[in-house]
């Protein structure tokens, strides 16, 4: 038995490295400890509400609010539009289904035998014509001379103090006359 073998271990002078828990310790030789600062050593340095992430939420924000509003804005003028031209094809296929009459056909009409009584220049614009209430674009029928029978006429314009019917080529031109007396 005298051949064992030793084995001899080196061991060094400094230290060994320090290990992560060791180092999270607070130094015991440090001027404050964190139970004394209320805070404690944690504090962020230039962070606001603008900064980071903030920023560039805020400016995600403020363009998805001026997206909106621009199409906001673009609709409701695009409906404005397509109302126009809607009620500009209404009147152009009401004014189209009119059939002239042949000029034997036509009876005249006089301005007397025609009694405005009220405009209203609202939206619609009403007028009221020999008791009947008529609006832009609606027929009237009226007494023609003793003999000759009746005539349908059509409200062609309703403005202030006037109204204007039309019997094919033939344009009447009325006034209010709010005393109710046939001049």
């Amino acid at each position: 038995m005298l051949a064992q073998s030793f084995a001899m271990r080196i061991v060094s002078k400094s230290p060994p490295t320090p290990r992560l828990l060791y180092t999270v310790a607070a130094d015991p030789g440090a001027t404050k400890s964190l139970s004394e600062s209320p805070r404690g050593n944690f504090s962020l340095k230039g962070a606001s509400l603008f900064s980071g992430n903030g920023r560039a939420i805020f400016i995600g924000i403020a363009v998805g609010a001026s997206l909106f509003s621009i199409i906001g804005v673009v609709y409701v003028r695009h409906q404005a539009h397509t109302r126009q031209q809607e009620a500009a094809s209404r009147a152009e296929a009401s004014a189209t289904q009119n059939v002239s009459p042949s000029p034997a056909a036509i009876v005249p009409v006089d301005a007397t035998q025609i009694q405005v009584s009220a405009i209203s220049l609202g939206e619609p614009r009403l007028a009221i014509v020999n008791g009947q209430q008529v609006t832009e674009g609606d027929r009237i029928t009226v007494p023609t001379q003793p003999g000759a029978g009746r005539v349908t006429l059509r409200v062609v314009k309703i403005s202030d103090g006037r109204i204007e019917l039309s019997n094919g080529p033939q344009v009447i031109s009325a006034r209010l006359n709010a005393a109710g007396i046939r001049p």
